[in-house]
């Protein structure tokens, strides 16, 4: 195939060639264009007409019709040389025309419209279709047999030259627009979608004809591309050579990651932390001790802690106080780490929320300013937007006044979007410059400044909540460990945030007692009588004793990492222990990870597809949509157009004004449109870039919708909620003061998120499908995450009410209903509403998660 030039730019319709030479094309604005050298050039003919032309037939090389918009026939009698109107009686547009001779012919077109004619055109009348359904193509075998198709799947046929037209049965609700018959028996039909429907017994049955459109040769060479690209992370792996000392089991001394083998049980007290801080009834400020000795897997526990919670959408904020102890100031490091880590970006949808909410916090503060910083930008877009100026003004004072006033109404309007206006540098500044009354000021005004924002940033973070990770506390000098806790105690106070402290608790306490050994020694030395000897132990213990009330007071939660059991001591050596058989979700998500080059190339792959594949099914729906309106449009222009006729004159023909003729463009201004094998139509080229395009995007779109958790906070079960009601009157006799009550319903709620198994998470909808169907395939069902067991939380309630009263194991019923009448009666409420007290397997599990917990 190779371009032609036509010397227009109207759509054209159709086309017909009487023989090899000679052939005519018509298209929109009536235009018909003629040649007689087989397309080498083609020139305009006069058609006489106003509307636009869509379909056009010829009987021999000197008679033919043309048919289109708004009942539009036009004949000729000289081969196009001469175009004159013919009367159709209709107002509807005629979409397709046919002729068994130069005298018999048919046209068709909108609402079922079919007419027909016996003398060559000179007088049409209707004939009945049956149909209001749009009709798009007409042909007949002979004078006699014909066929007409449109939308819906519509065919109609006749046997007596339209006499009277029966529907058959297409089989399909594509709407048709073509149809053609070589005989009487033998023909097809096409329409959307890549229909394509043959006959070969007249119409009596119509049968789908199968075909494969190839992608272009392009798409094969990309192949090439996605296999080399995958190919690293196709090779086979070695295999792992099994350890033959215990040497070889040595792992190096860094935090357990995400996959890496967890022996000691740590992933499951991190998953309860986590459900703990995202819960929306554990209310912050709230600090957070993971207490062990050095090397008891501090690190490694908060580690897991944070990508728990980085999973479940919720930016923690990590900051290693040992290496930057050397610095002047820790707290603007800390400050620093936290305006880097705790701000999702803008990029996001929950960093446009978190914006937005910004906005809203901060907006009635300073409504004045955010008005008048609005109202100055709508004035730059208007004045942007002006069609002419003012008059009187230069040509370059609009436009600059214009950018002036979106520039300064963008800043301002930014201002309140941003996280935090102040900045740690000047904090340090400050300090450097010495203790001078100013410097103080600026100290003063820059924790001002912070802390106000820091406020508004954690409540602009809601439902989650910001939790900052501060490690090897236990690390640091004496000193330092000392402004460490005074910055947590002014960013717990500065606005609502969680603060996990990772610490070994003596190391810490020493080191506050030496911060304070000044207040010890004048405490013990007012006391008269004491030895010198006595004194010195005296103050050491003074020390502990106020450092261990200065911690109380500080730290509201300690978690204690339990000793590895006998059990956990093997896996750890070994580097095996029994698991219970795992979702393949997280499998084949874990090697998605591993193998990013496979998945990058699978997508880039798919999108390719998808763009080509999208573009061949909807282009042509688009380009019929286009036509449609531009049917509609032409229509409506009728009666605007439509010359008015004299008084009197009713039922004559308006004069036909000429249609002027398209200047012809010089060869070289005609656009290229070299044809290249397997790719689209020029006319169509855009509209595949568009779809391959958007395919990436919306690939990748609907890779984090499968990818995302549907619920990253959790909330009170309804059973824990009722029990707590059920057994307030005794809660309320055991804990007076409010603060009381709030260590209370901590532990109970730590109690019961570390109750809850780690398959209790909500699972994302990708790991849903991928564990669907591996279930299916295997014939092995797993156990869907997101159903926690909840029937516990009640029975936790009642251990935790009655705890006090076992002294640390478990409670005889009996007893304490012979002790206690009003506790009787609750524990038979207790068993009527949910059935059964708590089992022995109940409180020792209970004793067992509470041995990791004190309250404070």
């Amino acid at each position: 195939w190779r371009p032609q030039t036509s010397g227009t730019d109207a759509h054209l319709r159709s086309v017909y060639f009487a023989d090899a030479q000679r052939g005519w094309a018509v298209g929109f604005s009536c235009t018909i264009l003629a040649t007689s050298d087989a397309g080498t050039s083609w020139r305009t003919q006069t058609s006489g007409g106003i509307w636009g032309l869509l379909s056009m037939h010829f009987a021999g090389a000197q008679r033919g019709w043309a048919v289109g918009f708004s009942g539009t026939i036009l004949a000729t009698r000289d081969a196009g040389t001469n175009w004159r109107p013919q009367t159709s009686g209709t107002d509807a547009d005629l979409n397709s025309v046919h002729f068994a001779d130069a005298q018999r012919g048919w046209a068709v077109g909108f609402r079922g419209t079919i007419l027909v004619t016996s003398d060559g055109g000179t007088s049409w009348r209707p004939q009945t279709s049956g149909t209001n359904t749009h009709l798009y193509s007409v042909h007949f075998a002979d004078a006699q047999r014909g066929w007409a198709v449109g939308d819906a799947g519509t065919i109609l046929t006749t046997i007596d030259g339209g006499m009277s037209w029966r529907p058959q049965t297409s089989g399909t609700n594509a709407h048709l627009r073509s149809v053609h018959f070589v005989n009487a028996q033998r023909g097809w039909a096409v329409g959307y979608g890549g229909t394509i429907l043959d006959t070969s017994d007249g119409g009596m049955n119509w049968h789908p004809t199968q075909y494969t459109a190839f992608p272009p040769p392009w798409y094969w060479l990309s192949l090439l591309l996605v296999a080399l690209i995958a190919s690293p992370g196709l090779r086979k792996q070695k295999p792992k050579v099994e350890p033959e000392s215990i040497a070889d089991r040595v792992v190096p001394d860094s935090p357990l990651g995400e996959n890496d083998f967890d022996a000691l049980g740590l992933t499951e007290i991190a998953a309860g932390l986590s459900r703990f801080f995202r819960n929306l009834n554990t209310a912050p400020p709230l600090t957070v001790a993971i207490i062990a000795d050095w090397g008891y897997g501090k690190s490694s526990l908060m580690r897991l802690l944070e990508g728990d919670l980085r999973r479940n959408r919720v930016r923690p904020v990590w900051f290693n106080a040992w290496h930057h102890q050397t610095e002047d100031h820790l707290l603007a490091y800390l400050l620093e780490a936290i305006r880097e880590q705790a701000v999702p970006s803008i990029l996001t949808l929950t960093g446009l929320r978190f914006r937005l909410r910004l906005l809203w916090i901060r907006g009635p503060r300073h409504w004045v300013a955010n008005c008048a910083f609005a109202g100055l930008f709508a004035f730059g877009v208007g004045l942007l937007a002006l069609p002419g100026g003012f008059a009187d003004w230069n040509e370059w004072i609009q436009p600059v006044a214009s950018g002036v006033a979106l520039l300064v109404g963008l800043f301002g309007l930014a201002k309140p979007l941003e996280a935090f206006g102040v900045t740690p540098a000047a904090l340090l500044k400050s300090v450097a410059a010495g203790s001078s009354i100013q410097s103080l000021e600026a100290k003063t005004s820059f924790r001002m400044a912070f802390e106000r924002q820091f406020g508004d940033v954690t409540k602009a973070l809601s439902p989650h909540q910001m939790v900052i990770f501060i490690d090897d506390l236990d690390r640091c000098h004496p000193d330092r460990v000392l402004q460490i806790l005074e910055a947590v105690n002014f960013l717990v106070s500065a606005g609502g945030c969680f603060v996990v402290l990772g610490l070994a608790k003596e190391v810490v306490e020493a080191s506050v007692g030496l911060a304070f050994d000044k207040i010890a020694a004048e405490v013990v030395a007012e006391e008269n009588g004491a030895a010198i000897q006595d004194a010195e132990l005296r103050g050491r213990a003074k020390r502990k004793e106020y450092a261990r009330k200065y911690l109380q007071k500080l730290i509201n939660l300690e978690v204690v990492i339990p000793r590895p059991t006998p059990q956990q001591a093997q896996s750890l050596l070994t580097g095996t222990s029994e698991r219970t058989l795992e979702p393949p979700a997280a499998n084949v998500i874990r090697w998605m990870k591993r193998q990013a080059f496979v998945v990058v190339g699978a997508l880039l792959l798919a999108s390719a597809f998808g763009g080509y594949y999208a573009a061949g099914r909807f282009t042509p729906m688009i380009e019929a949509w286009v036509a449609e309106r531009a049917q509609t449009k032409q229509t409506s222009e009728k009666k605007a157009e439509t010359p008015p006729l004299k008084g009197g004159d009713k039922g004559l023909t308006p004069t036909p004004v000429p249609t002027p003729t398209p200047t012809r463009r010089p060869p070289e201004e005609q656009p290229s449109s070299a044809f290249r094998p397997g790719a689209p139509p020029t006319v169509r080229n855009w509209w595949y870039w568009i779809f391959a395009a958007v395919s990436l995007p919306l690939f990748c779109f609907l890779g984090w919708v499968l990818s995302r958790r549907p619920d990253a906070v959790i909330h009170d079960s309804p059973q824990f909620r009722e029990a707590l009601r059920l057994w307030h009157g005794v809660i309320v006799r055991h804990y007076a003061t409010p603060r009381e009550l709030k260590r209370f319903l901590n532990s109970l709620r730590y109690v019961a998120m570390r109750w809850r198994t780690q398959a209790s998470e909500p699972p994302t909808p990708l790991e849903s499908l991928i564990n669907r169907v591996a279930a299916f395939l295997t014939r092995r069902w797993y156990s869907q995450p997101g159903q926690p067991t909840l029937d516990k939380e009640a029975a936790i309630v009642c251990m935790g009410v009655l705890a006090p009263l076992g002294n640390g194991r478990r409670v005889d019923y009996a007893d304490i209903a012979m002790r206690e009448e009003t506790v009787a009666e609750y524990l038979e409420d207790h068993r009527k509403r949910f059935g059964a007290l708590p089992s022995k397997e109940d409180w020792d599990r209970y004793y067992a998660i509470m041995g990791e917990v004190q309250v404070r």
